[in-house]
């Protein structure tokens, strides 16, 4: 029986993607009049820029409207070696919010240098790992 590598990949991308999600204060967002979006692989909701990030932390512009001011975006990278979309990071990082690139911390060094290549900025990044005992994936900011 073969593996679909795609959907395995799929699958991981959206694991880390709900997984990053989970660590953000939803109280906190609301308190603050902030809505959080997840573009996952098969859902396509909101872009910044033309750009599907994985996920917008955004202020609408009225309440309960649907469009708004992105004031934050995070796109996660699963693929090991590291192969980035740069067009999409560069374009990201281009647009004057906070970007926070996601990988795992496998691929720490690869993305430093593909940050500093591109002279990006307005990104920050984090290292993913899974961790084996519970089972859940960590985050840390570099």
């Amino acid at each position: 029986m073969a593996i679909n590598l795609d959907f395995l990949n799929s699958f991981v991308h959206d694991s880390v993607i709900q997984a990053s999600a989970s660590t953000y204060n939803f109280q906190e967002l609301a308190r603050l009049s902030l809505q959080i979006d997840l573009n996952l692989s098969n859902k396509k909701v909101r872009s910044v820029g033309g750009v599907y990030p994985d996920i917008i932390i955004w202020k609408p512009d009225f309440q309960g409207a649907t469009n708004g001011q992105a004031v934050l975006v995070e796109v996660i990278e699963t693929n090991i070696p590291l192969s980035p979309d740069i067009n999409r990071w560069i374009a990201l990082c281009s647009i004057g919010i906070r970007v926070n690139i996601i990988v795992h911390e496998s691929q720490r060094q690869a993305a430093v240098n593909m940050i500093g290549q591109y002279r990006l900025s307005n990104c920050f990044l984090q290292t993913y790992r899974l961790e084996t005992g519970t089972n859940r994936y960590i985050f840390t900011r570099v």
